[in-house]
């Protein structure tokens, strides 16, 4: 079974309510990126799909949520 690692999420202020979420999404028994990997603000119709380099970026609203990943055949995990 794949576990999902977050490689790299950071956080960019946009203005004083919205905010910018990106990163990584990879595989964490070999490193190799995860490409069509659903990425998702909990709670919120806020997402995205990775891309060919497991990379994606959300604008989403300030406050402390945190996201969903998810790829086919594989169980959901939360992180930041």
């Amino acid at each position: 079974m794949l576990v999902l690692l977050m490689a790299v999420i950071s956080l960019g202020r946009m203005n004083a309510q919205a905010i910018t979420v990106s990163g990584t999404v990879t595989d964490a028994k070999d490193g190799n990126p995860l490409v069509g990997c659903s990425v998702q603000i909990k709670g919120t119709s806020k997402g995205a799909i990775t891309n060919m380099k497991g990379q994606y970026t959300i604008q989403a609203k300030k406050g402390g949520r945190r996201c969903c990943f998810s790829i086919s055949g594989i169980s959901k995990r939360e992180g930041w």
